[in-house]
């Protein structure tokens, strides 16, 4: 979001800490993600605890039991966590598949969660007040417009 490359690198929990034999593969992973391919904006890593090798792969969308938990945050307000426990098996060549199969995973990711041939076709055949809001409202909003939202929702 700041123009900045980001990886994210993933390793299993447990009781075992101890990751130096997946030294030689995050040596790996860091040239292949920043010499080889420097055009990659941003990278989820998966590493299980004996790869066997790398695998680019896509995003396990899998189906999870989706169980919400309730907690608050350390300044008492209320948040919830969605549990991540998956309910099928993963398909092959998702990142989730590379870790049980103890693959590597490499997965090129992006920002924007927006659906755009969806969109399109909403804005086609079902726009609402998107000519009016585009024609009467500034094609970015002011600072003090946005702080103003900021202020409102974090309060």
């Amino acid at each position: 979001m700041l123009g900045l490359r980001g990886i994210a690198l993933s390793v299993p929990a447990g009781e075992d800490q101890d990751f130096t034999d997946l030294r030689p593969w995050l040596s790996r992973v860091l040239r292949t993600l920043l010499i080889d391919t420097p055009h990659l904006p941003l990278v989820n890593v998966n590493l299980p605890r004996k790869p066997r090798g790398l695998v680019w792969t896509c995003a396990a969308m899998q189906h999870y039991d989706g169980r919400i938990v309730p907690a608050q945050d350390p300044a008492g307000r209320d948040h919830y966590w969605f549990t991540v426990v998956p309910i099928e098996s993963a398909d092959q060549g998702s990142d989730r598949w590379a870790v049980e199969q103890e693959w590597i995973s490499m997965t090129p990711l992006r920002l924007d969660p927006t659906d755009m041939p969806m969109l399109d076709r909403m804005l086609a055949h079902h726009a609402m007040d998107d000519a009016r809001a585009r024609s009467l409202s500034p094609s970015v909003s002011p600072p003090e417009v946005a702080a103003a939202v900021r202020g409102e929702e974090s309060s």
